[in-house]
């Protein structure tokens, strides 16, 4: 939730609603000014088109004053010099009486042309004009014709003819002079009977129409049949102009009037540039306070990721220390049981080292017996809840200012301060305490627990020393059998670095070749010869001395040693074997092999390629293999005994009595023969028991077919008592002690002619 809100609040921040805000008031700004600059260039126009309108009034206001008076001339003239009948005197005279009515400066003459033979047919043309400058009249008269020709050809005579109801204009045409007329047909009654005629020259009649006009206007007059320029009073340029015009009222015609527009355009490119000017300078303002606003927004986002920085770091921070909190809880805690482990341990034994009272302070160090038991009958669930259920009656027994730790597995430690009782009582309350029943899926468990006790003293250093100390303790209560306590010493200390050091010299001596098998003779007592010979280790150390198998085979079996021991006789056995065989054909050799390793499913392979590497037959080795060993094999080693009876290898059973001499597995598994323990042999022939132990045995091993072998044999006595009781084979000093592979060769001599070798081992 919190992470929206500051999303939000981020979004808010964001400068785009100013800048949108920033960018409208620009535009509508923009808008305005073009606006304001289109109406004043409207406003322009419409003076621009007034003030042209105006003129152009003016203009057709003095045309048609003009036309007017002409007009009015001109029927003056048609209703007076009608009257004359064509005298040529009196023509004249009213010619010129009409000039002289005439108040027009710009009328520069009239006259009248009558058609001929009008009123008398002795004229066939009569024409008189009179100029106002000279204020005189020509007449022509018989055959002479005005000036150019003969006047009733002319155009403006025919169409005054033609129309005698209408005044004409015509013009502008040039005779010397350009001039523009007004016509105006003369009649008797009904008979058209000539013409009058009023001229002004086209330059007066074009500063008449220039007068009311403004610089650059050029005005001219349009006839509206024709569509054509009649006069102007300037040429009309190219370029930008305004025409426009109006209908005459006199005459069919058109006076236009044509405006310079240059100014107008001038003023639109003012009102351009002074609205561009202003629309950039309000977006330059515009800009400048967008990027005001983007600064400050990013001040802002500056800020607010500093902010956030800051904050997160302040998570950071407080979610690191929970972390570490945690950590240092889960580094501390045992996450099975809940208890401190082994670090807290550690931790809280320097405190107490560091504390000047130490001595008051016992580490007691707890490991559960058999209890992989539970975990293989119960399941590890169920031995996972004991735990927790051992760590739970732990805790009601321990002061709270003393500390229970789990160090893993099934170890638990105790650091206790012992005042009103010693650590031996407080030790045996605890292992009763730890013995009574839990009840875990539906089972009463009876704990047991081996203990080993630790006074804390000044020799002490550091908390490891306190935890191996302890630790070789519980081993001894271990090895005392269990269930108890022991109080470490220094004697234990130091056969434990007894041991340790044997454990290095018996890891030298198998990466050495220190270690090999010396070969001891078993003899057939009917045929008193060598029948075979038994493979026993011995170990020559550094220091010279030669060591028995029996002195450290058990610490070898204790530390995992057996089967790397068992593999390197096996080898070198059969690396003898050919030589063995050659000194004695049909002998055989036994080996002795331990239950861990005739489990292991690589075995038969590795025996089945040492014969054959070593071209040895099968059925002339034979397996050794203790009680004990055969008691505790799995199925699979059953299996592999099997799978090496098949290759052709037999099966002895050593040291037999020595354990629960059970006949099951005697019938179960592939055993040809029985060892009797020399602690049998030993008493005899002085021991009754011991006589009829080794009878019973004799007597058993003939019931399931089985052959008899005794050990230690020492004497002669024993050897015929032996051979009374129907002994097959024996071994012992008496006959030879174990020897070299070199040294065998001395006993061929002493080897006597007899029954194969083999047949009596074979033989019941």
């Amino acid at each position: 939730m919190a992470h929206a809100n500051s999303a939000g609040k981020q979004s808010f921040r964001r400068p785009w609603y100013w800048l949108a805000v920033l960018a409208l008031v620009a535009a509508a700004a923009s808008l305005l000014i073009v606006g304001n600059a289109r109406a004043r260039y409207a406003q322009e126009q419409r003076n621009f088109a007034s003030s042209q309108e105006l003129r152009l009034q003016r203009v057709e206001q003095r045309v048609d004053e003009y036309f007017a008076q002409a007009i009015a001339l001109a029927s003056f003239g048609s209703h007076t010099l009608g009257s004359s009948r064509g005298n040529v005197a009196l023509t004249r005279l009213l010619t010129v009486a009409m000039i002289r009515s005439s108040h027009r400066p710009d009328i520069i003459g009239a006259g009248v042309a009558y058609v001929p033979y009008a009123f008398d047919p002795r004229f066939r043309l009569v024409y008189a004009y009179c100029f106002a400058s000279a204020r005189t009249a020509e007449l022509f008269e018989g055959n002479h014709a005005p000036p150019g020709n003969e006047y009733t050809q002319f155009a403006w005579f025919q169409r005054a003819l033609r129309e005698p109801a209408r005044t004409a204009f015509t013009g502008p045409y040039t005779h010397g002079v350009s001039y523009i007329s007004t016509e105006k047909a003369i009649s008797v009654g009904s008979r058209v009977v000539g013409v009058v005629v009023v001229d002004t020259l086209t330059a007066l009649f074009k500063r008449l129409m220039r007068m009311p006009l403004a610089s650059g206007d050029v005005a001219w007059i349009e006839s509206s049949k024709r569509g054509h320029e009649l006069l102007a009073t300037a040429p009309i340029p190219a370029g930008y102009r305004v025409d426009r015009r109006m209908m005459l009222r006199y005459t069919h015609a058109y006076v236009h009037l044509s405006t310079d527009a240059t100014p107008l355009r001038t003023t639109a490119r003012s009102l351009i540039s002074s609205a561009l000017g202003l629309i950039i300078a309000i977006w330059f303002v515009a800009v400048l306070a967008a990027v005001g606003v983007l600064q400050r927004w990013r001040a802002q986002e500056r800020e607010g990721a500093l902010e956030a920085v800051q904050r997160r770091l302040e998570d950071e921070i407080a979610l690191q220390k929970t972390v570490e909190a945690e950590l240092r809880k889960a580094a501390f805690t045992d996450t099975l049981t809940g208890l401190p482990n082994r670090a807290a341990f550690l931790d809280f034994a320097q405190s107490v080292l560091s504390s000047e009272r130490r001595d008051r302070y016992t580490i007691f160090f707890i490991d559960l017996d058999r209890f992989n038991i539970v975990n293989e009958t119960l399941g590890h669930l169920a031995g996972d809840d004991l735990l927790r259920s051992i760590g739970a009656r732990l805790r009601t027994v321990v002061e709270p200012t003393d500390l229970i730790a789990r160090l893993g597995g099934d170890e638990f430690v105790i650091v206790a301060s012992i005042e009103s009782r010693s650590f031996t009582e407080a030790a045996a309350l605890l292992l009763a305490h730890l013995s009574d029943p839990i009840i875990i899926k539906g089972r009463s468990i009876y704990p047991e627990a081996s203990m080993g006790v630790v006074a804390v003293d000044d020799s002490y250093a550091n908390p490891e020393e306190l935890l191996r100390d302890a630790d070789i303790a519980m081993y001894e209560a271990k090895r005392r059998g269990r269930a108890r306590f022991v109080i470490f010493d220094a004697a234990m200390r130091r056969r434990i670095a007894q041991d340790s050091q044997l454990e290095e010299e018996l890891r030298r001596a198998i990466e050495h070749g220190e270690l090999e098998p010396h070969y001891q003779p078993i003899y057939s007592l009917d045929a008193q010869r060598i029948v075979g010979f038994e493979a026993l280790l011995r170990w020559h150390r550094q220091d010279g001395t030669v060591a028995l198998a029996s002195e450290f085979m058990g610490f070898a079996e204790a530390h995992g040693f057996v089967e790397a021991i068992d593999g390197l006789v096996f080898r070198a056995v059969c690396s003898h074997g050919k030589a063995i065989f050659d000194l004695f054909p049909g002998a055989s050799i036994a080996v002795n092999v331990s239950a861990s390793e005739i489990a292991s499913t690589a075995y038969v392979e590795n025996t089945e390629t040492l014969l054959r590497r070593h071209g040895l037959p099968p059925e002339r080795l034979k397996l050794e293999i203790t009680e004990t060993a055969m008691m505790t094999s799995s199925d699979a080693a059953n299996r592999t005994m099997q799978r090496l009876r098949d290759l052709g290898l037999e099966f002895a059973l050593d040291d037999f009595g020595t354990g629960y001499s059970s006949l099951a597995y005697l019938q179960r598994l592939p055993i040809r023969g029985l060892k009797i323990d020399r602690s049998f042999i030993e008493p005899l022939p002085g021991d009754p028991r011991a006589l009829e132990i080794v009878r019973s045995i004799v007597l058993l091993a003939r019931s399931f077919g089985l052959s008899v072998t005794a050990e230690g044999v020492e004497s002669a006595e024993q050897v015929e008592l032996l051979r009374e009781l129907g002994v097959d084979f024996a071994q012992g000093f008496f006959f030879s002690a174990a020897v070299t592979i070199a040294a065998l060769g001395s006993l061929v001599p002493t080897e006597q002619e007899g029954p194969s070798p083999a047949a009596e081992m074979n033989s019941p």
